[in-house]
């Protein structure tokens, strides 16, 4: 549900995210409930104002159940250094409100009971979006260091399901409070979500890589130069699987070999993404290479 736009952007909040503050503000807690969504617009605030000052376009901001979500155009065709940069902005606004929190309750500036409900909801959102897993903050600065050896692919694709573990074990972790009479109910909530949301970068993950990859030609033309990063590979391996080993900041040439490691050839990248568009993800290296006159 669109509410409405800041500087261009769209503000989005989710259904379920609304009826949880007209829940609060039902049952007498609007204070509380300003507060969190103070909180919340600040965070995605930062993470704008960053992608802004390396001149990514922010398409639209969402406030979901467990945070929010600034959705940053073409984050995944930047340097990794840059999505490291964007994704730390969010946590380090909220310890930053948190020291001045702190600071203003203890020079009496703040009301206490305003003062405690801002501490510990910059606490709570910094701690929870430093988690190393994916679709949050932590698993996004993870994935921009990972990406230089691992590739985007397989860096999204591991950190998409260490959030679907965490979220398991949220869900384990209120089931165990069952247990012990206490019924937490966020902890159910924010493990759905975060399962889902991880599901979706998951399946996201390899289409995003190929359009990184797709859009490396233009910034060729438009930089004129890149660096190489060579791989080797047998060439019964997957396009698709060398494809999750590219990263967005490499020119790559794979170097072909048979399985006893006796060299065949090798296969540029221009070579490889025509070979997916043309042959298919399951086609192998070996496809790619130039056919030998039987002797």
């Amino acid at each position: 549900m669109t509410v409405g736009t800041v500087g261009g952007v769209r503000l989005k909040v989710h259904p379920l995210f609304l009826l949880l503050l007209l829940t609060a503000a039902a049952g007498g807690q609007v204070l509380p409930a300003l507060v969190v969504t103070t909180i919340l617009l600040s965070h995605e605030l930062a993470h704008l104002a960053m992608a802004r000052a390396w001149d990514l376009r922010v398409s639209e901001i969402e406030f979901l159940p467990f945070g929010g979500v600034a959705r940053i155009e073409e984050m995944g065709e930047s340097d990794a250094a840059v999505e490291a940069v964007v994704a730390a902005a969010g946590p380090l606004n909220n310890l930053l409100l948190l020291a001045a929190g702190i600071w203003l309750q203890q020079r009496g500036l703040l009301d206490p009971a305003v003062a405690r409900l801002f501490i510990d909801g910059n606490l709570a959102l910094a701690a929870f979006n430093l988690l190393p897993v994916l679709p949050l903050d932590g698993g996004r600065f993870l994935r921009a260091v990972l990406s230089y050896r691992l590739g985007q692919g397989r860096a999204t694709r591991l950190l998409a399901r260490a959030g679907q573990a965490a979220a398991a074990a949220m869900m384990a972790a209120g089931l165990a409070a069952l247990c012990w009479e206490r019924f937490i109910p966020n902890a159910f909530l924010l493990a759905g979500f975060l399962y889902v949301a991880a599901g979706r970068e998951l399946a996201s993950g390899g289409w995003e890589a190929m359009r990184v990859l797709w859009r490396k030609r233009q910034r060729l033309r438009q930089r004129g130069i890149l660096p190489v990063r060579e791989l080797v590979a047998t060439r019964a391996t997957p396009l698709r699987e060398v494809a999750r080993h590219l990263v967005a900041q490499r020119y790559h040439v794979i170097w072909v070999t048979d399985e006893e490691m006796n060299l065949l050839g090798l296969v540029e990248e221009p070579a490889l993404l025509e070979g997916l568009a043309r042959k298919g993800a399951r086609a192998t290296l070996g496809d790619l290479l130039p056919r030998r006159a039987p002797s």
